[in-house]
């Protein structure tokens, strides 16, 4: 019995052994997987650091942008409203040279009707009297 124990603890032994030299073979492949992916961590935390670096610059520009488009559409907003101011102006003094010319153009016209008449008459008797003449003195030359 005392060989049988002698032989179940060699067997103990050996099997102790075998199992201690599999867990650490396991430990050291576990180690080298873990600095792996540590390295691999690293390298992505050092991707993702650049990358928010990136897009933090991407919202300066755009906080940027933002900022110019907002202050050129207030810009031509006044522009606009001056424009629209000026053109009331514009319209306004335009109605004010028209009142003031119509009265004038009435004028004009209402004398043209009253003058126009007795001057045409004038016209059409100077060439009735200068016919007569050019046949009387036709007339007396021959």
């Amino acid at each position: 019995m005392d060989l049988l124990f002698k032989i179940l603890a060699l067997i103990a032994l050996v099997s102790f052994t075998v199992l201690t030299i599999v867990a650490i073979n396991a430990i050291k492949s576990a180690q080298s997987s873990l600095k792996t992916l540590t390295a691999d961590f690293k390298g992505l935390t050092k991707d993702v650091t650049e990358m928010k670096d990136r897009v933090n610059g991407a919202i300066d520009d755009f906080h940027d942008i933002k900022t110019k488009a907002i202050d050129t559409l207030s810009n031509y907003d006044d522009v606009s409203k001056q424009i629209i101011q000026t053109s009331e102006t514009v319209e306004k003094d335009s109605k004010r040279i028209v009142s003031t010319f119509e009265p004038f153009s009435e004028l004009i016209d209402e004398v043209y009707l009253k003058i126009s008449p007795p001057v045409r008459q004038t016209a059409n008797a100077v060439r009735a009297v200068s016919k007569a003449v050019n046949v009387f003195l036709s007339k007396l030359s021959k």
